[in-house]
Formats: structure tokens, sequence, C-alpha cells
């Protein structure tokens, strides 16, 4: 059962990230059914990979409480099909985008913060504290830049291009400069948990190795990217991974990787009968 169950949420999970990405104009029934079965089939595979012993001993609910939060934002993707990157969606599609990436900036947070609380009983102090560290410089700049797009955004389609007011554009450079220091700090700090599971044993050589490499190769390329993102109607190939790792949920892959690996592991009985 814990074998399918990881089978089918690293599926879905897929399938999430698939239907954001693609734009689609779904009749409000398929919608509604599409986001039914995308957060059912998450919950449910979560559950019985490792999710029920939220009910068990501290130790694996720990494990069980920082795996949910780390997956939770994925479920919430799935109000977000067929909605695609931004473009020219309706202000209430942008309305819905910022709010999910808001609360998934908190439920990430919570995750990882948990977690450091996890490897601390585990013996491990190094590197969950810088990691908890860069969590908590990268979490209130990715509120502060949701919550500037969720409430000012819509104002933009009041203005045409050449009549956007100085005060819109300012907060456009600002909110570009909040997601570059949110999204760098978020790949420190999954490159620095990354370092802490390998510790303590709670994430494969091959994999932890994997983990690290992404986020330094993410955090390269975002840093010679510079502060503003680049225009990808105009993008030269060399800015291709500079765009890419600046989306704003790309930086939190691997910590999806985390919440799997960490309901895999509170779903074994430490004591079997």
């Amino acid at each position: 059962m814990r074998r399918w169950s990881l089978t089918v949420l690293s599926t879905s999970i897929v399938f999430v990230i698939v239907l954001f990405g693609l734009p689609a104009d779904y009749s409000s029934g398929a919608y509604y059914g599409i986001v039914a079965v995308q957060v059912s089939l998450i919950c449910l595979a979560s559950w019985f990979l490792g999710a029920f012993a939220i009910r068990d001993a501290m130790e694996r609910r720990m494990l069980a409480v920082a795996g949910v939060l780390l997956l939770a934002p994925w479920a919430l993707f799935s109000f977000l099909a067929g909605v695609g990157p931004p473009g020219n969606q309706s202000a209430a599609d942008n309305e819905l985008r910022y709010l999910v990436l808001l609360l998934s900036a908190m439920s990430i947070a919570g995750g990882l913060i948990v977690l450091k609380e996890a490897l601390r009983d585990a013996g491990e102090h190094f590197y969950s504290t810088l990691g908890l560290a860069a969590t908590l410089v990268a979490t209130p700049m990715y509120l502060i830049w949701a919550s500037l797009m969720l409430q000012d955004f819509r104002g933009l389609y009041s203005f045409t291009s050449d009549e956007i007011p100085q005060w819109i554009q300012w907060i456009r450079d600002l909110t570009d400069v909040l997601l570059f220091f949110g999204g760098a700090s978020y790949y420190l700090a999954a490159l620095l948990f990354a370092a802490a599971l390998l510790k303590v044993k709670w994430l494969g050589r091959k994999l932890s190795l994997f983990c690290v490499l992404t986020n330094a190769a993410a955090l390269i390329s975002l840093i010679f990217r510079g502060l503003q993102s680049p225009n990808p109607a105009t993008l030269q190939w060399f800015e291709i991974p500079g765009f890419v790792f600046g989306i704003p949920a790309i930086p939190w892959i691997v910590p999806c990787i985390f919440g799997i690996a960490l309901l895999h592991r509170a779903g074994i009985d430490p004591d079997p009968k």
C-alpha cells in the first residue's frame, strides 16, 4: 500500500504542475472535478504514505507534520488548474494565483520550521540552524511580495503600458527585488536542509547530492540573472536558467521532495510486530 501511495503521490504532483502550467479554459464542472480529484489523490496518498503517523509518537508525528506542510502547496496548486503562467488572465485568476502562493509560502515556512525541530531532536544542529535562518529571511519577503501582488496587481488593468503611474512601476520593481532575494534564500535553505537530512541519514546520499547541486545551480543562475526578471518574450538562451529558477514556486520543488521523504520515513513502524 505504501509503495502505491508513493507512486500515486509523486504522479499526482507532476500532474498538478502540468495542469497548472498549461493554460486552458475549463468549464466550471470540469474545473471543480479536476480540483477534487487532484486534492483527493494527494491527501489520500499522503495519508497512507505516512501522514497517519500524526496520531503516533512524537518523533514520527513531527516528521508527518513537516511532510504534510511541505506538500500542502502542491495540493493548493490544484486550484490553479488551467491558469498558466502570468499573461492575459483575468483579475480573478491572478488574485487566486497570488492567494495560493501566499498560503503556500506560509506552509513551506511552517514545514521547514517543524523539520528543524525534528532534526534538532535527531542531533543535527549546524546545517538545520543555518537552513532555518535562511527560511526566516525568505518567508517575509515572499509574504510581502505575494501580498503586494494580491492587492495591487489588479490596478494595472486600469492603465495602458504608457499610462502606468510611477508608484505602480515602483511596486513592480520592488516585487522583483523581493522575489529575487526570497527565492535565493529559499534555495539556500533547501540546500542546507538537504545537507542536514543527509547527516542524519533521513535522505539517501544520491538524492541529497542531487538536491544540493540543484539548489546550488539555481542560486548561481539567479545571481547571474540579477534582480530583475527578464521579459520571457525576449529571452536569450543563456537567460533561460535564471528565468526558470526565478519562477516563484520553483524553489519549493526540493522541499516537496523532502516532504515525500519525511512522510515515507514517518510511515515506517519502528517496532513492527
